[in-house]
């Protein structure tokens, strides 16, 4: 069974923090489209998490 100690949740749209996310040591990281990315940004959102 896989023990999660840690789940970080990053905004989708802000590519700084995802990268500084996947350099933390967090054993997940939830990339957020829903609440944390105002309507306007999902679309964007979701290329920069494509990438």
């Amino acid at each position: 069974m896989l023990l999660l100690r840690s789940l970080l949740f990053v905004p989708g749209n802000r590519p700084q923090r995802i990268r500084k996310a996947a350099a933390s040591a967090a054993d997940a990281i939830v990339l957020d489209l829903e609440d944390a990315v105002p309507q306007s940004e999902k679309d964007n959102a979701r290329e920069i998490i494509r990438e």
